[in-house]
């Protein structure tokens, strides 16, 4: 009996261990997954994006670079090619500022057209399902953002708690264990001392005890020598030496046999109380689990019924959910057009105000002229604009004349001007020729003698 409950026992405490391992093995294999899941995911599509997205940023950073500064002259062609050229000058600010809000509203606008065009909510039927994939990246990406944070979070407080300690190492030496630590320390201790003092009576004990039989024994063997050799001597004197050491002999080889034999019995009675307790186990674990399958049954039909009303439950939950962020996406989708409209109209009211500005900017530049014009002071008429104007007509005019005056001189010397080039031209001709035939007489070897306007040449 004594040794079926402890071979129970036994069984018990292996299956308890299998267990824990198994569960375990479950729980670090679901985390490693959950892991490389999560790395997955940031490695083919969260830093994809976030890579591009910087290429996108250093394109453009590298164009921006690329282009030369804007001076005064691109500002005014410019404005120029937005139609804001006015006799009337500008504010520098708002002639820079005009024409940007101009081309960005346009841009926005044809995006805006071309976005409705495209896409019409009420005509896509794949609509839900592309916002229910926008929603489950979005939360993604939230969710890979928090771990990120989590994880740089968590580097820089286990580098800050290995400085610690580095730091505290540096100054007691070790590691100073805390209050429940050096409670559980001490007690630790306290018991490890008693054992050690147990353990170390029971050697003395021990030690004492081996040094009583130590001398016994060494006592035996003196009187079984003597013994022995007054046997020999009593063998010797009957005639029959080597007696006692054949019967010694004969003793010892019965008694291998005996134990032998018993070593054989006993080994035939272990193997059949060993089939006997096998058996009985088995009828006990068979009486063990028929009522557990009796109750297993009703219960593997209730798990059934509920599996069905669990998939039944989750069907109407993932319709519900898909129906509410349908119904979410289009009240997002409304909200997102609302705010475009708002800011088309903010953007708007902008440019009207712009607009007024300029308006009373002009406004005031009419009534200022008007009040210089109608001034009797001769000093306010001069600074108005129109006899600003009228004095640069007449200055462009009277430059028209003169030009008009130095044409018409230089049409009728156009004649004898035209006479005196083809004269030169000739004379240059006649002067070439004289030269080129001066050149051949002196190949010739010939000398020319040059005296009072005649030629002479001498060979």
């Amino acid at each position: 009996m004594t040794g079926n409950s402890g071979l129970k026992s036994w069984s018990g405490l292996m299956m308890v261990v299998l267990t824990l391992s198994f569960h375990a093995n479950v729980g670090l294999l679901q985390r490693l997954e959950e892991e490389t899941n999560v790395t997955t995911y940031i490695v083919k599509q969260k830093l994809p994006k976030e890579l591009e997205a910087r290429q996108v940023e250093v394109q453009i950073l590298g164009k921006v670079l690329s282009e030369p500064a804007m001076g005064r002259e691109d500002l005014d062609i410019l404005n120029s090619k937005c139609g804001y050229m006015s006799p009337i000058p500008l504010d520098p600010a708002l002639t820079y500022v005009f024409p940007q809000l101009q081309v960005i509203n346009g841009e926005i606008n044809q995006l805006v057209e071309r976005h409705l065009a495209t896409k019409n909510p009420s005509e896509d039927k794949l609509a839900p399902f592309r916002q229910q994939a926008a929603i489950i990246a979005r939360k993604k990406e939230t969710t890979a953002e928090l771990l990120g944070e989590l994880r740089g979070k968590l580097t820089s407080l286990n580098d800050e708690l290995d400085e610690r300690q580095n730091q505290l190492k540096e100054l007691a030496g070790e590691a100073v264990l805390g209050g429940e630590e050096f409670k559980r320390y001490v007690n630790k201790l306290r018991g490890r001392s008693s054992l050690y003092k147990r353990h170390r009576a029971e050697l003395l004990a021990l030690k004492a005890e081996s040094g009583v039989l130590t001398r016994t024994i060494e006592l035996l063997h003196t009187r079984n020598d003597s013994v022995l050799q007054g046997l020999s001597a009593e063998e010797m004197r009957h005639g029959v030496p080597g007696f006692q050491v054949a019967r010694q002999k004969l003793e010892q080889v019965s008694v291998e046999k005996a134990a032998v034999d018993q070593e054989k019995g006993k080994t035939l009675e272990d193997i059949s109380s060993l089939v006997q307790q096998l058996s009985q186990r088995i009828a006990s674990k068979k009486a063990q689990l028929a009522p557990i399958i009796k109750e297993l049954r009703p219960l593997r039909e209730q798990h059934q019924e509920l599996s069905a009303e669990y998939e039944k439950k989750k069907k109407l939950h993932d319709t519900t959910a898909a129906g509410l962020e349908s119904s979410t996406g289009k009240l997002e989708q409304e909200v997102k057009s609302l705010r475009e409209e708002l800011e088309e109209d903010e953007s708007q009211c902008y440019m009207l105000e712009a607009q007024c500005v300029i308006h009373q900017v002009r406004l005031d530049r009419l009534t200022e002229e008007i009040k210089f014009y109608i001034s009797s002071n001769p000093g306010d008429k001069a600074r108005s604009l129109r006899e600003q104007l009228s004095a640069c007509i007449n200055e462009q005019e009277k430059v028209s004349r003169q030009l008009k005056e130095q044409q018409q001189l230089v049409k009728e010397n156009q004649t004898n001007r035209v006479r005196q080039v083809k004269l030169w031209s000739n004379l240059h001709k006649l002067l070439e020729c004289k030269k080129k035939c001066l050149q051949e007489t002196q190949q010739n070897s010939g000398v020319v003698h040059r005296e009072r306007g005649a030629e002479t040449l001498i060979l």
